[in-house]
């Protein structure tokens, strides 16, 4: 039941200037929790690469890291599951090729 309300990107390289919205910046992620008032304690961030994982940890939530191209079928369950875990002060957990990052 979820949908999407906004899609932020950076359209920037690299390798022609610096930016302040390129991962691992939390600059998009601190743009979206002000825009629409996000709980940081309640959200979570799905990413296939370190710096997804260091953005979400610099804007102060919890990253859940993938391998490329996975199914996030599973990840989305087992997202559930964690919650409900964090609700009773767990704040750590590493599951298959899912690594979770304390925050």
């Amino acid at each position: 039941g979820a949908h999407v309300d906004k899609i932020y990107y950076c359209p920037h390289h690299s390798s022609i200037a610096p930016c302040k919205c390129r991962k691992p910046s939390p600059y998009m992620i601190e743009q979206a929790i002000r825009e629409f008032d996000i709980d940081k304690s309640a959200s979570w961030l799905i990413g296939d690469g370190s710096r997804d994982i260091e953005a979400a940890e610099a804007a102060g939530i919890r990253g859940i890291k993938i391998p490329k191209n996975s199914d996030l079928t599973p990840v989305i369950r087992h997202v559930r599951n964690l919650v409900c875990l964090t609700a009773n002060g767990y704040t750590g957990h590493i599951h298959g090729d899912m690594q979770v990052a304390r925050r």
